[in-house]
C-alpha cells in the first residue's frame, strides 16, 4: 500500500545532526519531506505560519514532529509544553529525539504528552534503522 507523503519537522540545534538525519531519510526512504528549524522558537513560528513561516507554503503542517530536548532558549520540553498546551496543535504527534538517557527526562516528556521518546542513535546506520522502523510504525498508523 502506498504511503501518503508525510512533512517531518525537525528541531535541533545541531546542524550537522539535521544534515546526518536529512540524508538518513532519503536513505530509509522517508515518504515526504523533512522540513527543519533550529531552535524552539523557530518551531513555534513555523506551527503558527509566523515571521519567516507566514502563509505561503513555507511551514505545511507536519504530520510529525521530531523534536530534540537540549536547545537554547525554549529547549525541548518547553516547546512540547507550547504544543501540547494549544488545542489548534496538542493533536499533532510529537516524537523526543535526544541524546538524553535520563529516565527523569522520559517520564516527564511522556507526562507532558510526547507520542514516543527515542534516544539518539550513536552511528548514522543505526539512525538509518530507527528511520525504516518509524515508517513502517507511523506508516502503519497512517501518518497524515
Amino acid at each position: 500500500m502506498p504511503q501518503t507523503p508525510w512533512t517531518l519537522l525537525l528541531t535541533d540545534d545541531e546542524s550537522d545532526w539535521r544534515y546526518i538525519f536529512q540524508r538518513a531519510a532519503e536513505k530509509a526512504g522517508v515518504p515526504g519531506k523533512v522540513q527543519e528549524v533550529e531552535s524552539g522558537e523557530k518551531l513555534l513560528a513555523y506551527l503558527a505560519h509566523e515571521g519567516e513561516f507566514a502563509p505561503d507554503g513555507t511551514s505545511p503542517t507536519p504530520s510529525l514532529i521530531i523534536l530534540d530536548l537540549n536547545m537554547p532558549g525554549i529547549g525541548g520540553f518547553g516547546a512540547l509544553a507550547a504544543i501540547k498546551g494549544n488545542p489548534k496543535l496538542c493533536h499533532l504527534p510529537v516524537l523526543i529525539l535526544s541524546s538524553s538517557t535520563r529516565s527523569e527526562d522520559v517520564k516527564r516528556a511522556y507526562a507532558m504528552g510526547a507520542s514516543t521518546y527515542v534516544t539518539k542513535p550513536g552511528t548514522i546506520q543505526g539512525l538509518v534503522e530507527f528511520l525504516v522502523a518509524l515508517k513502517t510504525y507511523w506508516g502503519a498508523a497512517q501518518l497524515p
